[in-house]
């Protein structure tokens, strides 16, 4: 807390992002930021390129939002955002856009006392020797599971001191929400080769005479690229793409199996979501998947960029009911007791009092002890 005249004010936090489209971090940036004690923190949103759905969720829990460009292309335009900076008057920059490299240099430069940088992805940076440096400044670098905090300690060297496991969190509804008696296999993603959906629809392709009413629905920005691979790889399937959604429990009740691709991950927020709805994952065993979804117990894992291994998986649990509610239910309750939204909030409330109860220039300490992947 401020104290003005002897008054309280909550902190103020910047949290700068890249743009408000539905996506993985911009969904966590707002369930944490709609959670956050509002008496203890005052979050204030600053995105620097596009609008998006997530803007107006944003807007409507009462967040405020800045539209500001992150102009280095002169020393006045640099000098601008430094002046700028100043005048909001903020304690903490939380940046949690992966690829800038100048946030933590323009914040300290403004004399903002705190910096955090936040990781999802374990893509490696366009510009990777400014991102160390970036790393270097920040005063805490969050990673989000077990396997990215191997990773940036064996690739970027980054200080041990400095970085800090925070889990990403999903709301979890009051009851399984899903339609486990169909033969509806649900994505959640916006359309990428990263996100391996070539993969899944090839093995919906291979499913396709053993289970003829099986559908595959997908949500997400498609770019009108997904519409033609799912005529290339699975002709007279049944493909429903039903676009960006802020909202995806839609999705999830109509499904009765979640199937994640991807070639690389974090820690997958529509998978968490999926689990919080009650469903069985099919999951790619990249980055944190391992760490979510619990082989042979909430779902499947499956190595990636193999169809034959993900059509396997998924057409075990479209041929046993009984399977996928069993699996559904074990993964809700691992939601539930590890990954609500409520306890990544908890979690970045703690990151936020140890780092302003510091000293200017004081360092937090070691994490105590390296947390070990979660186990079912």
């Amino acid at each position: 807390m401020t104290r003005t005249g002897g008054e309280r004010h909550p902190v103020r936090i910047l949290f700068l992002v890249g743009t408000l489209q539905t996506g993985g971090v911009e969904k966590q940036l707002y369930f944490l930021t709609s959670r956050l004690d509002r008496t203890r923190f005052e979050p204030v949103v600053w995105c620097t390129s596009e609008k998006g759905l997530v803007g107006d969720l944003l807007r409507a829990s009462g967040v405020r939002i800045i539209e500001r460009a992150l102009d280095l292309s002169s020393t006045r335009s640099v000098d601008a955002l430094v002046s700028w900076l100043r005048e909001l008057d903020v304690r903490m920059l939380f940046s949690f856009a992966d690829w800038f490299w100048a946030d933590v240099l323009l914040a300290k430069t403004a004399g903002i006392q705190t910096c955090v940088t936040r990781r999802a992805s374990m893509r490696r940076p366009a510009v990777p020797v400014e991102t160390c440096v970036r790393h270097a400044d920040s005063d805490v670098n969050v990673v989000l599971c077990q396997a990215m905090y191997d990773h940036f300690l064996a690739t970027e060297g980054m200080n041990p001191a400095t970085l800090k496991i925070v889990s990403n969190g999903v709301p979890i509804p009051q009851r399984p929400a899903r339609s486990i008696s169909g033969q509806t296999v649900g994505n959640v993603a916006n359309f990428g080769p990263v996100k391996g959906q070539r993969f899944l629809l090839e093995a919906m392709a291979r499913l396709h005479s053993s289970f003829p009413g099986s559908e595959l629905v997908i949500a997400g920005r498609t770019y009108g690229e997904l519409e033609k691979l799912s005529e290339e790889l699975w002709p007279g399937g049944t493909v429903k793409l039903v676009g960006e959604v802020a909202d995806a429990r839609p999705v999830y009740r109509r499904c009765s199996v979640y199937v994640q691709s991807s070639l690389s991950e974090g820690l997958c927020g529509a998978v968490l979501e999926a689990m919080a709805s009650g469903l069985p994952v099919v999951a790619t065993a990249v980055g944190g998947m391992p760490e979510q979804v619990v082989d042979g117990v909430t779902g499947y894992l499956v190595p990636p960029r193999d169809s034959g291994a993900l059509a396997e998986a998924i057409g075990d649990l479209l041929g046993d009911k009984s399977r996928r509610t069993r699996m559904g239910n074990a993964g809700r309750e691992r939601a539930i007791a590890q990954f609500s939204a409520e306890s990544m909030t908890a979690g970045y409330t703690r990151l936020f009092e140890s780092l302003l109860s510091l000293q200017p220039g004081e360092r937090p300490a070691e994490q105590g002890g390296v947390r070990k992947p979660l186990k079912g």
